[in-house]
């Protein structure tokens, strides 16, 4: 039997406490590696009070270990009501944080070098026990990164296998800092991580910059790009017709989950407004965003505004089917593609995206869905409204072939993952 290690943040953890992207990744990823019963899964994440140390769920054995108390304390509260209490928590964290940053200026992007430290102990503590075959880290952050090259450095015959949900050289750079030097220092994480890894999984919003700035580098033979995993569509669904209808005599329904930090909505929302039909738009994002999205209700007359707390992945699902359409609001990050509207995909939705630069991650994958739109904040209103229009009308008049969206969007699958983790599992 072979073992896995997986050192990540969060796992098994309710999304009202631990709501992450990179975690559904994950999940979805160990929840294709669970149907092979020949594999022993290993997690080593994050823990909070209330959820045990040592748990099994599902047949993978959950390892976690605890932070500080002021660290547990903002996590329990950052998704709860806006009061004096979780401010003052949310700010002294970020306070802390920032005093890290200036402390350790010259070890970013490690500016927790404790804690990392505990990470990797923990996770060479682990290994010793286990003697896993394979150890796979995320990335970001550098925590779970650093803890699978600790294993790789204390046993050199471990697979390692780095996914890098971010780009770590190309990422986003951080405004704190001098460009060069940030990226100078991200580069420096990254050779350090794939000089010794076996095979690297990158995101393919990166290959454009990694094809300028890294392919002469000795590690770049290790990169394979994919993308975020969230098309998993269900065995019963991969043939099927999508039919999407639009009915302009009841009120559209329109949904957005994820986070809002660098989001706007109030483009769309104010074209929505001007289409002449009745419009309910749900949020379901973190409650620090709900009080700026529900200020902006009193411009509108023909769009209502509500806002839900982050859930599990399963009572999304629910929110996502009953919407005519589900919304992306576009990010200035070039490499950086939202996973969400592979999510969207996987349902054969309808998807309305924004974007307000010429180079949006999202756009080549949306060009290639059969019921996506994308709005331009850089164009009239007036134009868009029409677009919109013509775009109910094409949604009532085509359908979407779920099995020409698995092919066309293959790397977005879990199996693309498990084939390349199964090929350094057997030394391919």
């Amino acid at each position: 039997m072979k073992k896995i290690l997986f050192t990540i943040q969060w796992y098994g953890i309710p999304a009202n406490i631990a709501a992450s992207a990179n975690a559904l990744c994950d999940d979805i990823i160990i929840n294709s590696l669970k149907q092979n019963h020949e594999l022993e899964i290993h997690i080593l994440s994050y823990g909070v009070s209330g959820y045990p140390l040592e748990d099994e769920i599902g047949g993978v054995f959950v390892h976690r270990f605890r932070r500080s108390k002021l660290w547990d304390t903002f996590i329990h509260t950052r998704n709860r009501d806006n009061s004096l209490y979780t401010r003052t928590i949310y700010w002294i964290t970020r306070i802390l944080m920032r005093i890290k940053q200036l402390l350790f200026f010259f070890s970013f992007p490690n500016y927790e070098p404790i804690h990392v430290h505990h990470f990797e102990k923990k996770a060479v503590e682990l290994h010793k026990k286990h003697q896993f075959d394979l150890v796979i880290s995320e990335f970001n952050g550098v925590d779970s990164l650093k803890a699978g090259v600790a294993i790789k450095k204390y046993d050199v015959s471990a697979k390692f296998l780095p996914i890098c949900w971010d780009s770590i050289s190309g990422g986003r750079l951080v405004k704190w800092m001098p460009e060069k030097l940030c990226r100078l220092l991200r580069r420096r994480l990254e050779t350090e991580v794939m000089n010794i890894a076996d095979k690297a999984i990158i995101m393919k919003s990166s290959f454009t910059f990694h094809e300028t700035n890294t392919k002469k580098l000795p590690y770049y033979v290790k990169f394979k790009y994919l993308d975020v995993p969230y098309l998993n569509i269900q065995k019963g669904q991969k043939d099927a017709i999508i039919e999407n209808r639009i009915d302009p005599s009841k009120s559209l329904e329109f949904l957005y989950s994820g986070t809002m930090g660098d989001r706007n909505p109030e483009y769309l929302i104010k074209i929505l407004d001007n289409i002449g039909y009745n419009v309910h738009i749900v949020f379901i994002t973190p409650k620090q965003y709900h009080a700026r999205i529900q200020s902006l209700q009193k411009n509108y007359k023909n769009v209502k505004l509500d806002c839900l707390p982050y859930m599990t992945h399963e009572e999304l699902t629910s929110y996502q089917i009953k919407s005519d359409v589900l919304i992306n609001f576009g990010v200035s990050n070039a490499n950086a593609v939202s996973g969400k509207i592979f999510d969207y995909m996987r349902l054969g939705k309808p998807i309305i995206s924004t974007i307000n630069h010429d180079n949006e991650a999202c756009t080549p994958y949306l060009e290639n869905y059969p019921q996506a739109l994308i709005v331009d904040e850089r164009i009239s209103i007036e134009e868009n409204c029409r677009k919109i229009i013509e775009f109910f009308a094409q949604i009532n008049t085509s359908s979407v072939n779920m099995m020409r969206v698995l092919s066309i969007f293959e790397s977005n699958t879990p199996q693309a993952y498990i084939k390349e983790i199964y090929s350094l599992l057997n030394d391919e």
